[in-house]
């Protein structure tokens, strides 16, 4: 039994070995995602990570509502990695006030729309087109690679596979001189052939420029390739990275996801073009106007919720009724002159008073003696005397004859009188 446990956990360890042995040998994609969750080589998982520990005002990336994130006030520098979608003239506008505010932007891409290169004022023509083949010969040694040159007196000189030259921007006239509205930050000298005359001479091609945009600074980058996990990697490439970055290092830095920029379908732009509240924030004077009505209604809200308040009367000290309602009870019943019912009555009053106080029944007439004795001590009155009472009442009562004035009296101020005591 122990000799077969053994041979399991060795074939287990033996497979487990070949399977990470197995994992080692990782097949790359070489493919342009420029997603923030990719570890593949032009994936950005890592050159996110390293930008988030190296600039040193902040880098983060987003992902959430563009608007909400071109209406914040604070100044930042944006990075936009974009070789898959055209934008929208919604988002380049908006782009163009963010950085007209004083803010930055990176734009790396090797495709522009039209739309897009009138507004960075660059004519784009193409220039290699990226290869995978290339790129694998020229990281086995069996192609050379292109050198990257900065201009100014600190020359850097970068080893660059042409393979991550995808496109580049003209922008220079005779003699390669640039318009007064744009700089080039570096170029590349790259041997080209005439078709014709098959003569080689070095061109100067433009890889990165920037220009002013109102109190802001916009960057042409034409290199989207190196901004990737193998640009931050490599550690020749990753002196141009930055170099790059460190123009925006004195902002935090903002990676933008590009398909927030994507260019929406027909229909989409339709109903977007075709919104009423759209196309009054998109005009200033009605944006203004909407400002103004909304904060008026808010204010009239405010006022006219306040509680009303009612003048408040002066209460006065409230009045005894209760003497005017005896008054009223005892007129009625002279002008009646009904004393029988007042004695039934006073006397029914009189056995309720003493059943809730003393517990005695006087309807009980068999402890009638009981009563009596209980009523002496309790009042102090002899308890012949209480039992002439009630013997007194229990007779007129019983009689149907209406007494005088004078004995009911008596017998009311009786029953009252041991009520008290």
């Amino acid at each position: 039994m122990k000799r077969n446990l053994i041979y399991l956990v060795a074939a287990v360890s033996v497979i487990g070995f070949l399977m990470y042995v197995a994992s080692l040998n990782k097949t790359f994609l070489w493919s342009e995602t420029f997603s923030h969750t990719d570890d593949q080589p032009f994936g950005c998982q890592w050159f996110d990570s390293i930008a988030g520990t190296t600039m040193p005002k902040g880098y983060t990336y987003y992902k959430g509502d563009f608007h909400r994130l071109m209406n914040d006030k604070r100044r930042k520098a944006l990075l936009v990695i974009n070789t898959k979608y055209f934008w929208d003239s919604l988002a380049i506008a908006s782009l163009d006030s963010f950085i007209r505010a004083g803010n930055k932007m990176i734009l790396v891409s090797s495709d522009f729309s039209a739309d897009q290169s009138r507004w960075l004022r660059l004519e784009e023509q193409s220039f290699k087109s990226f290869s995978t083949n290339e790129l694998i010969d020229v990281l086995k040694g069996e192609e050379p690679r292109d050198t990257l040159v900065w201009t100014g007196s600190d020359t850097l000189r970068v080893p660059v596979c042409s393979g991550f030259l995808n496109s580049y921007v003209d922008s220079m006239k005779a003699n390669y001189t640039v318009n007064a509205s744009v700089t080039i930050n570096d170029f590349i000298e790259s041997e080209d052939s005439d078709s014709v005359a098959y003569t080689y001479y070095k061109k100067i091609l433009p890889m990165s420029v920037k220009r002013q945009v109102g109190k802001g600074t916009l960057y042409v980058v034409l290199t989207p390739l190196f901004f990737t996990n193998y640009g931050a990697l490599d550690p020749a490439i990753s002196q141009y990275l930055n170099r790059q970055l460190s123009q925006i290092a004195d902002l935090p830095v903002v990676r933008l996801d590009a398909e927030l920029l994507r260019e929406r379908s027909s229909s989409d732009n339709d109903n977007l073009q075709m919104s009423p509240l759209r196309f009054m924030l998109s005009q200033k004077p009605l944006r203004w106007a909407l400002y103004t009505i909304l904060v008026a209604a808010v204010i009239f809200m405010c006022f006219t919720a306040r509680r009303r308040q009612r003048i408040i009367p002066v209460m006065g000290r409230p009045v005894n009724r209760n003497l005017d309602f005896a008054r009223l009870i005892g007129s009625i019943y002279c002008r009646r002159h009904d004393n029988l019912d007042l004695i039934k009555k006073k006397y029914v009053y009189f056995k309720e008073d003493l059943r809730r106080t003393m517990m005695i029944d006087l309807d009980d007439l068999d402890s009638d003696e009981s009563h009596a004795r209980q009523l002496a001590a309790q009042t102090g009155v002899s308890e012949q005397q209480v039992s002439d009472l009630l013997s007194e009442i229990r007779r007129v009562i019983a009689s149907d004859s209406s007494p005088n004035d004078k004995d009911t009296l008596c017998l009311i101020r009786e029953m009252s009188h041991l009520t008290r005591r």
